[in-house]
């Protein structure tokens, strides 16, 4: 059984770019992927240009279809990736795949050596074997004029709904830097976003999954996370092509790095596609072959999720608006049940109080018991860390550090899931430290234009 990513086409509709992946497994499995970008000006020499970005752009996709069957072998009909591109994309599929590996007891080192791919003669290599010098037709020459005159747009900033990327907008606004607000498949809570940050309005780009691949979803096909983040980041440099700016930049955190269990000797990691080594290899890859002057960065790469909480306490106006459950796109509200409603009622209880923070909620998470074993997995209690966008395992405990004792010094009881954790506590007068290294935490890992450094730090009070 093979998979085919058989071929892509581009086209001008109705104001926008409408991007087109075909891909097919062996027998008669055939999927269309669809990815709109809203106005653009398309200069007349795009064309080219254009080819390379959107056949890398299904490259990426592709994992969504791919994971169906795994099949070992990857056809790619659409294009040509030479030996250290073949290599890197290998890379991206065994770490970005790891939780799909894990919950499917599949060894991601045996795919690893098993999994073969190979270009078809017939595909026309001269767009994807053509390192891109320039983009649109702009030298970088050109281009560093061009990103002078144009300084309104050089930040295009993807938005997800959640504080992370609320917090950085407040970084770049107060840095004086307008801003280009991105948004892929806009949230329920959009309108909320806009009314509190004041902006106008978004890019909104439209990823549309074939039906048949949810379809198959709910059978005896395999079926997992993919790594998302990775494609936002592929839709994202297009639009930046597009729209003209010279940064992308996100709101992924150094909390990211950490995998959530080590299995058959490699480490699974949920969050590989936010982690400083994806962010690391996708910029040495753009900048070899796809578009050296624009830049992918996080704002918030040196800094923990604790510290972005504190600094997200900061702003009030946003605790109605914002949402992070991954529920609340069907259900309309925090579900107070998943690993991520307990997580951020977590890290933001210390900042703002258990009482402000249960207003967002709709009820108080540290009494629920049926949150405990929970609460456990993400203190490292239990395994594997849960499988979503979570906080480390020391600042989890942190941040229950410092509530449980806030609380005991005010004389208060200690509710049920924080007296579950205070009681057999080893070590308590360990945690005040702990707690000051990683709330004054500014790792140096980090692609972060030096003239932003400053504001960062300056929002954290650093």
């Amino acid at each position: 059984m093979s998979f085919v990513y058989e071929k892509f086409d581009w086209k001008e509709q109705n104001g926008s770019l409408v991007m087109n992946f075909f891909y097919s497994i062996s027998p008669d499995l055939t999927f269309t992927h669809k990815v709109t970008v809203p106005s653009f000006d398309l200069p007349s020499s795009a064309s080219t240009y254009l080819d390379n970005l959107v056949f890398h752009l299904g490259l990426i996709e592709m994992f969504s279809y791919w994971k169906l069957t795994a099949s070992a072998q990857i056809t790619i009909k659409a294009g040509f990736l030479d030996e250290k591109q073949t290599a890197w994309w290998k890379k991206l599929l065994i770490k970005g795949m790891g939780e799909f590996f894990y919950k499917n007891n599949i060894d991601p080192k045996k795919v690893s050596e098993e999994i073969r791919f190979s270009f078809s003669d017939g595909a026309d290599g001269g767009v994807p074997r053509q390192r891109a010098a320039y983009i649109f037709g702009r030298t970088r020459a050109g281009r560093k004029a061009a990103a002078e005159s144009e300084k309104g747009k050089e930040y295009l900033l993807l938005f997800g709904g959640g504080k992370d990327s609320l917090v950085a907008y407040e970084i770049l606004k107060k840095a004086g830097k307008t801003i280009v607000p991105l948004w892929i498949n806009p949230l329920p809570n959009k309108a909320e976003i806009l009314k509190s940050t004041g902006l106008k309005e978004f890019i909104e780009v439209k990823r549309q999954l074939d039906p048949l691949l949810l379809t198959l979803n709910k059978k005896d096909f395999l079926n997992g996370h993919v790594p998302f983040s990775a494609s936002l980041a592929f839709i994202s440099l297009i639009v930046a092509a597009l729209f003209k700016t010279k940064y992308i930049t996100v709101a992924n955190e150094k909390s990211a790095d950490e995998e959530n269990i080590e299995y058959l000797g490699s480490k699974i990691n949920h969050q590989y596609s936010k982690s400083f080594e994806f962010e690391s290899d996708f910029n040495e890859y753009i900048q070899q072959y796809l578009a050296p002057d624009i830049l992918y960065f996080s704002l918030l790469r040196p800094l923990y999720e604790l510290q972005i909480a504190q600094a997200f306490s900061k702003f009030p106006k946003y605790l109605q608006a914002f949402k992070s459950c991954n529920l609340y796109p069907k259900l309309g509200y925090w579900c107070g049940h998943c690993p991520k409603c307990l997580s951020v009622y977590l890290l933001l209880s210390p900042f703002l109080g258990i009482e402000k923070t249960t207003a967002i909620f709709g009820k108080n998470l540290f009494e629920d018991k049926s949150l405990l074993p929970l609460f456990k997995q993400l203190t490292g209690d239990r395994q594997p860390k849960p499988f979503e966008c979570v906080a480390t395992y020391a600042e989890t405990k942190v941040a229950a550090y410092l509530c449980s004792k806030a609380l005991l010094e005010k004389g208060r009881p200690l509710p049920y899931l924080l007296d579950n954790f205070w009681q057999p506590l080893p070590q308590p007068n360990s945690y005040p430290e702990l707690a000051k290294k990683i709330l004054s935490n500014f790792s140096k890992k980090n692609f972060i234009p030096a003239n932003l450094e400053g504001t960062v730090k300056q929002i954290l009070n650093l």
